[in-house]
């Protein structure tokens, strides 16, 4: 009888255990997450929070923007070499004109992202 007693005891003692993990875990000081290949020169920490990748993302983008004006620059000398190679033949020229006019769109498109999601955004939640 008292080992029966002895038992459940335990059982709910490790169940009150793994139930309070969580608490102990959040009670823990938290100083943010170390980055391997920091952003500049200010930024060697991120803050922990729930939105950790989008904080890391929101750093990031001016970075990202530089990177998407270095690929639109390439297509465009892509297809200016296109334009100039083309001679006479009629489809090379529009498929370089294309390449060229599709580019730079996207540039445009990815520059004016964050007009339209703020349009967007007062739009749909106000």
């Amino acid at each position: 009888m008292i080992s029966l007693i002895l038992q459940k005891a335990k059982i709910a003692v490790a169940i009150l255990f793994v139930l309070a993990i969580p608490t102990l875990v959040s009670a823990q000081v938290s100083t943010g997450v170390p980055l391997a290949q920091p952003l500049d020169d200010k930024t060697k920490v991120i803050p922990s929070s729930p939105n950790i990748f989008i904080d890391y993302f929101n750093m990031s983008s001016s970075w990202l923007f530089r990177v998407a004006i270095g690929f639109t620059v390439l297509w465009v000398l892509i297809g200016g070499v296109m334009f100039m190679s083309s001679g006479n033949n009629q489809s090379r020229r529009q498929e370089a004109i294309s390449r060229i006019t599709w580019s730079i769109v996207g540039l445009l498109v990815l520059l004016f992202t964050g007009v339209i999601l703020r349009t967007l955004n007062s739009i749909f939640f106000v």
